[in-house]
């Protein structure tokens, strides 16, 4: 799988490096063009050249001017990659949160799943923050009048967008593959005419395996449940788009005649590889309506 960084990733929009000098103590230096690549204890030149080569594919460097330093130390399993960055981008949130997924990758792509950390150095590679793998953030909570939701600070919520409540979005939403969203959608349940916690799995089911391509799509869990008094029915199912998996899951709760529909729409290989689909499960339950 071939990784934009640009696209995917949007670390040059805040991965601000500094083109250094004095660099005599940062290893043995492989040059990549643009990119000036130092590895040093227990870091070889064959992983040195593997991370230059994929950052180069990836034209991560491609936006900016002048040559770039990059730095790879290994210490035991762990690789340990090295990036001058400004002093506010150290500890910001939301940039972690990029560098993080940037580190999921990077074990992926080229350290053949071995344990990733990112340092934010300064100009002379000192650490001003490390940044590992599928990196935990803190929940912020969303109180509506009729409902209330917890969420990860990186992610980013839209309120009102086009048909739904809101729309969650996870700090990596790029493509099919590398994809996770969650919606909130109000449905009016009185014209549907459906009564009961079994004709509400029906509704999901009959919606989660009507396609309008004919693309395959496959049921995975279907349940029902009561949750704070509140009858619940649920739906996992996989479908296929642009040849990537997409896992879908539905809840909907039943509010006298009204349906409140959580769907969470991920990429499988976000789930596996990003460690999502526990994200998206305290999410689903940190859900909460109030009656």
């Amino acid at each position: 799988m071939n990784i934009s960084i640009n696209k995917r990733f949007l670390l040059l929009y805040s991965l601000c490096v500094v083109a250094l000098t004095g660099c005599q103590n940062f290893g043995k230096e492989v040059d990549f063009g643009d990119i000036n690549l130092f590895y040093k204890e227990g870091a070889t030149k064959e992983n040195a050249e593997k991370l230059g080569e994929y950052l180069v594919k990836s034209n991560f460097w491609q936006d900016h001017d002048g040559k770039f330093v990059v730095q790879l130390l290994k210490n035991g399993e762990l690789y340990q990659v090295n990036f001058p960055v400004k002093d506010s981008f150290a500890h910001d949130w939301k940039y972690v949160a990029k560098v993080s997924a940037f580190a999921s990758v990077l074990s992926d792509q080229v350290f053949n799943n071995a344990k990733v950390e990112i340092h934010l150095c300064d100009t002379r590679m000192n650490t001003k923050s490390v940044v590992g793998m599928n990196h935990q953030t803190e929940m912020k909570t969303y109180q509506h009048n009729n409902y209330s939701i917890k969420y990860p600070i990186d992610w980013t919520l839209n309120i009102q967008k086009k048909e739904f409540e809101f729309a969650l979005q996870s700090p990596i939403v790029y493509n099919y593959v590398n994809y996770n969203m969650i919606t909130l959608k109000i449905v009016d349940l009185a014209p549907l005419h459906v009564t009961s916690i079994g004709q509400l799995l029906q509704m999901l089911a009959a919606e989660a395996t009507t396609t309008s391509d004919g693309s395959p799509r496959q049921i995975i869990q279907k349940t029902t449940g009561n949750k704070n008094g509140l009858d619940f029915a649920k739906i996992v199912y996989i479908m296929v788009e642009d040849s990537a998996s997409i896992r879908v899951t539905g809840l909907i709760y039943k509010v006298g005649d009204m349906g409140y529909m959580l769907s969470a729409y991920a990429g499988q290989e976000t789930l596996n590889k990003y460690g999502y689909e526990n994200t998206e499960t305290a999410i689903f339950n940190s859900f909460e309506v109030k009656q």
